[in-house]
């Protein structure tokens, strides 16, 4: 948080663009439920974005990363069903 560290640190941060929440550090210490944590690692084992699904959406697609919303690796080979032929 910015109320401790050096000066010069301090300064390297920007303002915040909107007024900081009171119970920000509680937030920030707060521990992950399960599925956000498997969304996280997730995250960031494919350099995915981060965050609600819509905006993951919209954010892998503006910045072209639409590939790491998928599954890896190639898709599986679709089988044809066999014909039968009656000799």
């Amino acid at each position: 948080m910015r109320r401790h560290g050096a000066d010069p640190l301090k300064a390297l941060l920007s303002a915040w663009p909107i007024e900081c929440p009171v119970d920000w550090t509680d937030r920030v210490n707060a521990a992950l439920s399960a599925q956000e944590r498997k969304r996280l690692h997730a995250s960031l084992e494919r350099s995915r974005p981060y965050g609600a699904d819509e905006w993951v959406k919209q954010k892998a697609s503006e910045l072209s990363l639409e590939h790491t919303r998928r599954p890896e690796g190639r898709p599986p080979k679709v089988r044809k069903p066999e014909s039968r032929t009656e000799n």
